[in-house]
């Protein structure tokens, strides 16, 4: 986090009592509702000592603010990131009952101010608890998260069967080649009072007759038209000399094993 050198975390808690504030005043999750909750908090350094100045190794990390989310399932956030404003964007699944893991996109719009009371958020991209939920049967998760210097949302990560990408009232339907395909997809956040939260710009996928997992990505700030982007490919029973194209253009990158590459997305 840009903003007061802040740190942003995100995962999953599963019992009840979890404090998340290791300096001062106990700050308590509430009790997870199924056996595993999202949480992603925000962390200001801040000096634990009386002394001026500050001894260096008495810095330590105090909450700023905490906002957990959670099905009576399995949900865990597997990606963080900050934008310049100290914004806080999260992604990973919710459970998705007999259809599997659904893919979640979460955005904490809760400015950071380390010198105010520890305050608790349920609201993610202006819904009420949840942030943007991508379901459909298979197994979608949200795996790698980036924002670039145009606070431009980078995502990628793993999804099975069709998927509609986009998460407003529009279509963008991708359907993977077989087993588990590789997405990176971009939002962009508009204004605030517009009735879409967010503009969808693009997704491409990467597949072939196997798994291939997106597991994080990366930009150039405002050079956000070049990402580079990690993972894996294969399964148990794929072929040796199995490969995948990697370029989602006309051209070809085939490789036989993980991912590391660099793309560039459509302009917008």
């Amino acid at each position: 986090d840009p903003v007061d050198q802040g740190v942003v975390v995100a995962g999953y808690y599963s019992s009840a009592g979890v404090n998340f504030n290791p300096n001062g005043a106990a700050v308590f999750a509430p009790p997870p509702a199924g056996s595993n909750d999202i949480f992603v908090a925000r962390y200001c350094v801040k000096c634990l000592s009386i002394q001026t100045p500050c001894p260096q190794n008495d810095y330590g990390l105090k909450l700023d603010w905490l906002y957990t989310t959670g099905t009576t399932g399995d949900d865990q956030a597997l990606g963080v990131a900050a934008d310049v404003q100290g914004r806080a964007y999260a992604t990973g699944y919710k459970n998705g009952g007999a259809n599997g893991r659904d893919m979640w996109l979460g955005k904490i719009d809760q400015p950071p101010d380390c010198g105010q009371p520890i305050s608790t958020t349920t609201s993610a991209w202006g819904l009420p608890s949840t942030g943007f939920v991508y379901a459909a049967p298979g197994d979608n998760v949200g795996r790698g998260i980036t924002v670039d210097g145009l606070d431009r949302v980078i995502v990628t990560g793993q999804f099975a069967g069709t998927v509609d990408f986009d998460p407003r009232s529009g279509e963008d339907f991708k359907t993977s080649a077989g087993g588990l395909d590789l997405f990176v997809s971009r939002l962009v956040n508009n204004a605030p009072g517009d009735a879409e939260p967010v503009q969808y710009d693009w997704t491409f996928i990467l597949g072939g007759a196997y798994d291939e997992v997106g597991s994080s990505v990366a930009n150039e700030g405002l050079r956000s038209q070049r990402l580079a982007h990690a993972g894996w490919f294969g399964a148990p029973n794929s072929p040796n000399g199995y490969t995948v194209d990697f370029d989602p253009g006309s051209g070809t990158a085939a490789s036989e094993s993980i991912v590391l590459c660099k793309t560039s997305g459509p302009s917008s």
